[in-house]
């Protein structure tokens, strides 16, 4: 269809606009289609060239809500600034929306309106960073207009940042689901003894593990033991 449409303005920012929250292997086709409407034109504006090559300098903060269960990172790119990855973690991990910002503080300034106070601060070990790996991109439905807005452009940035971790030998962890690695018995023990000395009696143990494994399933490690009003409705 590209190789069909008569080169223009509008076309030569369009494709741009895609090169800069496609996924990599979608690259090489908008490279090639932008160097086609470039030989055939003349006067194009210049500006959109600058999204050719988005790429992420390596410096991230994060910063966490008073629950601990909404994570926001701050990731700096060459161009045209910080992006805002806001993520839930209540459940499973979600993209909560993003934003292109101008520093740090613009960005956390945005997040905390909306979620409290938190201070930014310089993210020096990667594994602080598995809630963002660990997001599912499964339209469910129910995604906000924000979110959804956002979509594309999170899921591009993301790469970008991982790229460049690799490159710097700081790699992003992994990706993993956490169904498998949850040890229902962590929260069952000290749930069982809490019991115990409340009302004097222990209670179902295949009760209590059942529902400490449904809790416990999915969720990022460090949030299991975490509750926020997000995660009980979920839950």
């Amino acid at each position: 269809m590209l190789a069909r449409t008569e080169p223009s303005e509008a076309l030569w920012r369009f494709l741009h606009g895609l090169l800069a929250i496609s996924a990599p292997g979608v690259v090489p086709v908008l490279r090639s289609s932008i160097t086609r409407v470039n030989a055939a034109s003349t006067g194009l504006s210049e500006w959109p060239r600058s999204l050719a090559n988005i790429e992420a300098t390596g410096d991230v903060w994060e910063m966490r809500d008073v629950y601990g269960t909404r994570l926001a990172v701050i990731a700096a790119y060459g161009h045209p600034g910080v992006y805002l990855f806001d993520v839930d973690m209540s459940g499973l991990c979600e993209p909560a929306g993003g934003g292109v910002y101008d520093d740090v503080e613009q960005a956390a300034e945005a997040w905390r309106k909306k979620h409290g106070d938190a201070e930014p601060r310089m993210v020096t070990d990667t594994e602080r960073l598995t809630g963002l790996v660990g997001c599912g991109f499964l339209v469910n439905g129910d995604e906000s207009r924000t979110v959804l807005d956002d979509w594309y452009r999170f899921q591009r940035r993301r790469e970008d940042l991982e790229a460049t971790l690799k490159k710097r030998k700081t790699p992003l962890p992994p990706y993993r689901t956490f169904f498998d690695d949850a040890d229902p018995a962590e929260m069952a023990r000290p749930f069982a003894a809490w019991h115990i000395e409340r009302y004097g009696n222990e209670p179902d143990p295949v009760i209590v593990e059942d529902f400490a494994e449904e809790w416990m399933g999915g969720l990022v490690p460090d949030t299991r033991f975490l509750a926020s009003p997000v995660a009980k409705a979920t839950k």
